[in-house]
């Protein structure tokens, strides 16, 4: 999703005449069949936007003030931008959700109620919803079980 909404080229088609991205194109860093098996670390996704051509800025979440201030910067650039996205890669049990680690895109920042327009990859199973930035920091924190590091957002 990312690739394409930044008009990545592939440098191949896909389907005949486009060419745009699809999941069976990512294959640098890891297998098609591993991810579909086991997930995906944040690393992991770091290293396919890398090998895919994006420049990125990875931020891992951390408890402090400074950090919570820091993201709600980030996330405010990113949604005035209109060649930046923000992915965030966080824990669904703390947002009352069923699963685990997931990642998703954020779509917009409400500023009077400091709150986040999470744009669920899962449409199916959850639509877009706002979320308190806070919240999120919150969710970004718990510990990916792989690789013992809090989860974070990666800027594109």
């Amino acid at each position: 999703m990312v690739l394409n909404a930044l008009e990545v080229d592939p440098g191949r088609v896909w389907k005949s005449p486009w060419r745009f991205y699809h999941e069976s194109m990512l294959d640098c860093c890891l297998s098609l069949d591993e991810i579909k098996t086991r997930g995906i670390t944040l690393p992991q996704f770091t290293c396919l936007a890398e090998c895919n051509k994006l420049i990125i800025d990875l931020k891992y979440a951390e408890s402090t003030p400074e950090f919570l201030a820091t993201f709600r910067e980030t996330v405010k650039q990113c949604m005035a931008a209109e060649d930046s996205i923000l992915v965030v890669s966080y824990n669904r049990k703390i947002l009352s959700q069923t699963g685990t680690g997931h990642f998703s895109p954020l779509g917009a920042y409400h500023e009077e109620s400091d709150q986040v327009l999470i744009l669920d990859v899962a449409r199916f199973k959850y639509p877009p919803h706002w979320v308190k930035l806070s919240t999120v920091r919150d969710a970004m924190l718990s510990i990916d079980p792989v690789t013992k590091k809090p989860r974070g957002a990666p800027f594109f």
